[in-house]
């Protein structure tokens, strides 16, 4: 009799644990906090993006260039207004910066996935998916843990900023994004 107690009550355990995680997934994807400009200053991570042709391409070939890389996920209905922000802010760009959008879908939404980007613009951004979710090789690299997030790169390869909204992107222009980011003024 006992051994059947306890059996029902690492069952238990167990449930409570799945559900511990489930609540915290929740609190940590898709974030809700507000955040500010983040200046960094930073060496660009060198890592590679796999584009949803199924190709892989590493961010040293936007050597040269600003680049601006949204992570988000399709499940996420803040990153669905950001990758629809960072797609109008791409067709407005200077040539010279590159948009690059990693989704952090897992593989079993692929479908759903291709399906919406399909419907939807694409402005001159790059769009990568690896399937793997947040344990995507660029979310780690770039510690991108909250969604969206939106990292800017100069072009020596240094991230300026990190922020977690296109508003405060927007915003963090006037509030110091470094002038080596923004487009080059003709005189």
């Amino acid at each position: 009799m006992q051994r059947v107690i306890g059996k029902r009550n690492r069952g238990r355990k167990s449930l409570l644990f799945s559900l511990c995680i489930v609540c915290l997934a929740s609190v940590v994807g898709c974030s809700s906090q507000s955040s500010k400009f983040v200046p960094l200053d930073i060496e660009s991570p060198q890592t590679r993006i796999t584009r949803l042709d199924g190709s892989y391409v590493g961010l040293q070939e936007y050597a040269g260039k600003r680049i601006a890389i949204l992570f988000w996920a399709k499940w996420c209905s803040k990153s669905r207004r950001a990758l629809k922000q960072f797609v109008s802010l791409s067709t407005e760009a200077p040539r010279d910066t590159a948009f690059v959008a990693i989704s952090l879908d897992p593989l079993k939404y692929e479908k759903a996935l291709r399906e919406y980007l399909a419907v939807h613009p694409r402005g001159r951004v790059d769009f990568a998916f690896s399937g793997n979710g947040a344990d995507d090789e660029a979310a780690l690299a770039f510690q991108a843990s909250k969604l969206p997030s939106v990292y800017l790169s100069d072009a020596k390869g240094l991230i300026v900023s990190k922020t977690i909204s296109l508003e405060i992107l927007e915003d963090s222009v006037a509030a110091g994004v470094p002038e080596r980011w923004l487009p080059e003024r003709q005189g």
